[in-house]
């Protein structure tokens, strides 16, 4: 069926656009953090095909990635940038409504507007990365040099400064108008 056709390399690579350093990146997202290719050691690839840690796992896997892929397509995301805004704002697994849709346009719209990286912005919502802290920390409101001691504090700190943000910035926008 198309899941075997699709787990071909080769046909992957063909559908996705991906070139080979596209593909090991892709491999090294969450989104497809079950799959791997079989044989490991092989410079063929024709022999080459992607499997599931388990059974399922593919097909769950696939789908995971054909969001990230769409998103990354859409947008000027890389193929890991799209898998952080994934797993960031929805758990890995984009609901696919409008609502999820309305999310992302803001986050979009939000990220433009104050001139950050994905990653960095992504770091408001989700698990945050101190290296990211002082490069963003007077923004928020903070001192570079307060630097909490856990990922929870940066995470707990970044979440109350763009609470403080997302709050005036809702009031000079109109978001139902995205």
């Amino acid at each position: 069926g198309w899941e075997a056709d699709l787990a071909e390399v080769p046909t992957f690579l063909d559908r996705s656009g991906l070139t080979w350093d596209g593909l090991r990146q892709l491999l090294a997202t969450h989104a497809a953090e079950n799959l791997s290719i079989d044989p490991a050691n092989s410079c063929d690839l024709t022999e080459m095909e992607l499997v599931g840690a388990a059974p399922g796992d593919r097909l769950a896997a696939f789908d995971r990635v054909n969001d990230v892929l769409r998103l990354s397509a859409y947008t000027d995301y890389t193929v890991w940038e799209a898998d952080l805004v994934l797993d960031t704002l929805f758990g890995g697994v984009y609901p696919r409504t409008d609502a999820a849709l309305q999310t992302l346009a803001e986050f979009e719209l939000l990220r433009q507007e104050l001139g950050f990286e994905v990653e960095s912005l992504a770091a408001w919502f989700g698990p945050a990365d101190e290296r990211y802290w002082a490069a963003h920390a007077t923004v928020l409101g903070f001192s570079p040099n307060t630097l909490p001691n856990t990922t929870s504090g940066v995470r707990n700190a970044l979440s109350d400064g763009a609470a403080t943000m997302m709050r005036q910035l809702q009031d000079s926008w109109d978001f139902a108008t995205l």
